[in-house]
């Protein structure tokens, strides 16, 4: 059993749904707390800065921690902020990717019928596998894999259609989606400033090409928009087909802010 998940739990497929669902939570924070702690780091630059980048004294004990801050260039402080609020994106994209996979593999091995019957499986792996179990798992993790290459829309459809899942996510938040993971697909696999293409001649041309810019504002949306979705998503497990909504344990999960357990991102923005 997961430590995470309390000892009373003794219902091994509700402790294993809360699992993925506490490691979500977790990840949720450990991004606020990035945010958090950024954001408190460039306050402090930006005051250090509108203060005059003043001296410090040798004999004071904030001459060494004041004298990192007025090393930073502003280049060096926009290529931070470009940099981090990239990363930021492209790891709550990948925290809520993984939720909706390890939801998607959960379900199949609870409903293992719901892979379809055409399923199938190298004779090698029938030869290789300790058991029947380990066969289930492994088809589990590959259709979930199958089913990840679809786009977010298409995931939350498919849990509705294949496993009766009944959660609303509006037309608004499916086109936010959709957008954000496009800005996540573009920031990992094409970070150039060059467009290559040929002109009339043949000739290699190079042309400039802007960087699409991540906002504070854009990655603080779409992180709360991935708390939300994925809230309404193990809600819907929970009630529906784990049928434990009046778990205190769950319930904790189901009534509480989509964010996260214990979570908060009303830090200061510079």
């Amino acid at each position: 059993m997961d430590s995470r998940v309390p000892k009373e739990i003794d219902d091994p497929h509700l402790s294993s749904y809360l699992s993925v669902v506490i490691s979500f939570s977790e990840g949720l924070k450990r991004i606020w707390g990035a945010e958090a702690a950024y954001a408190r780091l460039v306050c402090a630059l930006i005051s250090f800065n509108a203060l005059g980048r003043p001296e410090v004294g040798e004999e004071s004990p904030a001459a060494e921690v004041l004298q990192h801050l007025a090393r930073v260039r502003r280049t060096s402080y926009e290529s931070m902020t470009h940099v981090t609020d990239i990363s930021h994106l492209v790891y709550a994209t990948s925290l809520f990717d993984s939720f909706l996979s390890d939801t998607t593999v959960f379900l199949f091995l609870r409903i293992p019928l719901a892979m379809g019957k055409n399923q199938q499986i190298s004779l090698q792996t029938l030869i290789e596998a300790p058991s029947k179990t380990e066969i289930v798992s492994q088809l589990a993790t590959a259709r979930a894999r199958e089913i990840a290459y679809l786009p977010f829309a298409g995931r939350l459809q498919f849990l509705r259609d294949t496993f009766g899942l009944k959660f609303v996510v509006d037309d608004k938040t499916l086109a936010a989606l959709s957008r954000y993971a496009a800005m996540r697909n573009a920031s990992v696999h094409n970070q150039s400033i060059l467009n290559l293409q040929l002109d009339e001649d043949g000739c290699v041309n190079a042309t400039p090409r802007a960087l699409e810019r991540v906002t504070s504002d854009e990655l603080h949306t779409a992180i709360d928009t991935y708390g939300k979705i994925a809230h309404a998503v193990y809600e819907a497990v929970f009630r529906q087909v784990l049928k434990s909504a009046d778990n205190p344990r769950v319930s904790r999960y189901i009534n509480s802010s989509h964010e996260g357990i214990g979570t908060t991102h009303n830090e200061p923005t510079p």
